[in-house]
């Protein structure tokens, strides 16, 4: 769509907050969808930034172990 830095924010944002379940680092790294943002070094830095968080159903599951 264009949009790439305003992609790239609301990604952060997603990110930032309890919502991985919404969004991933997995799925970013190989939903299609994402391709046209992948050439970007902002999401590239992105990807590394959250590369050890845990989705939210993982940290939910481990809670309850």
């Amino acid at each position: 769509m264009g949009e790439t830095g305003s992609a790239i924010d609301h990604l952060r944002q997603l990110l930032d907050s309890a919502s991985g379940e919404t969004v991933s680092v997995a799925t970013l790294r190989i939903d299609p969808v994402w391709d046209p943002l992948r050439g970007d070094p902002r999401f590239q830095a992105l990807l590394a930034k959250y590369a050890d968080r845990l989705p939210a159903t993982a940290l939910s599951d481990a809670r309850h172990d």
